[in-house]
């Protein structure tokens, strides 16, 4: 079925259901029936966080890139090209690859104003390369050539395309499927594979470098965790108004093999980053490692997979909190109490009104 910029033929106002995905193109933008309050708020909420990195003062962070330590200056610059390389394709992914499916007005503003944080995120690196970088130029092409950051991101980028490049002939149930894919190995990149090197970051700025740097990337880490949440939001009001429980299930199998494939690739990521000499004070392999796993354990439980993963339920790297809003950070464990209480009702309905019949 072919779309259209505007369909004036559009009954969401009058029937106030708005599908998130695959419904009709939409009228007018319709901010009256607003029919899923928490995609409203999460989208007021990054709106509430615009900021730009060239209102931060970088003229102390380049002097420390030709003073301190060659370790740590090699650990923050390698930590920053990854973060680069990661925001130019998510910049241009997440419109991209959601505003020409999404049907339902909160979420197409949402997912609008999420796109638009992670072309500044780009910006942001590419500001802090330019702006610090004795050698700008070379610090871009050794940022291509890094076949560690390249294969940290090769499936990432893959898997996007499929969405990316998806045409309107494809048949909706597999539209449906490759899109709920796609969103939970967003959530996960989003949860998990920045986490490593905001660690990095944060731990380099505890010892007292690159304060400049650490602040710009604590706004990134900030945006990050509310787009976990966003992402998280999306996939909730999908299987719960949508109906798309059934969906999630089929593919579950493929995004619990994503999901662990991302995991092992940050955690080989960490061995890469301690590795030739590299390392820094109050944070060590094993450590930014359970840290990996501390978020991971997050994907896997709300996204209701199987952890094959040493379970790790508090975030070692604490510190963190000292750089990002601790409410941001405590998200997870919020939602999966509330997952619990969710399940615990369930069963208890079927424990007092329900004979349950295993026989065939």
């Amino acid at each position: 079925m072919s779309r259209t910029v505007f369909n004036e033929k559009n009954t969401g106002h009058i029937t106030k259901q708005y599908p998130m995905f695959f419904g009709d193109s939409l009228g007018l933008l319709d901010t009256v029936n607003i029919v899923n309050k928490e995609i409203e708020d999460l989208k007021e909420k990054q709106r509430s966080f615009r900021w730009y990195a060239t209102e931060i003062n970088l003229s102390q962070d380049k002097q420390e890139m030709l003073t301190a330590p060659p370790e740590i200056v090699d650990l923050m610059n390698k930590t920053i090209s990854w973060q680069q390389f990661t925001d130019s394709f998510t910049g241009r992914s997440i419109g991209a690859m959601f505003l020409p499916h999404v049907t339902n007005p909160q979420a197409e503003v949402m997912i609008s104003e999420w796109s638009n944080i992670e072309f500044v995120h780009g910006e942001a690196y590419t500001h802090i390369v330019k702006q610090t970088n004795p050698n700008p130029d070379k610090a871009i092409l050794d940022t291509y050539s890094n076949t560690n950051i390249f294969n940290r991101s090769k499936d990432l980028i893959n898997t996007f395309n499929q969405l990316y490049n998806m045409n309107h002939d494809t048949p909706l149930e597999e539209k449906k499927r490759i899109l709920a894919k796609v969103l939970s190995v967003v959530m996960t990149m989003e949860c998990v594979s920045f986490m490593a090197s905001f660690a990095v970051t944060f731990a380099i700025g505890k010892q007292g470098y690159f304060q400049g740097i650490v602040e710009t990337v604590s706004g990134v880490a900030r945006d990050e965790l509310l787009h976990t949440r966003m992402s998280y939001a999306l996939i909730k009001a999908m299987k719960e108004v949508d109906g798309w429980c059934y969906v999630f299930d089929d593919v579950k199998q493929d995004v619990q093999r994503m999901v662990v494939d991302i995991v092992n690739k940050e955690l080989k990521w960490c061995e890469y980053l301690f590795s030739e000499g590299r390392g820094i004070l109050g944070l060590s392999e094993s450590m930014l490692k359970d840290t990996v796993l501390f978020f991971a354990n997050t994907v896997f439980t709300l996204l209701e997979l199987d952890n094959p993963f040493k379970v790790v339920t508090e975030n070692p790297s604490k510190f963190m909190e000292e750089y990002v809003d601790r409410s941001l950070m405590q998200f997870a464990s919020q939602e999966i109490q509330h997952m619990s209480y969710r399940q615990g009702s369930v069963k208890d309905d079927l424990d007092e009104d329900t004979d349950l019949d295993f026989t065939f």
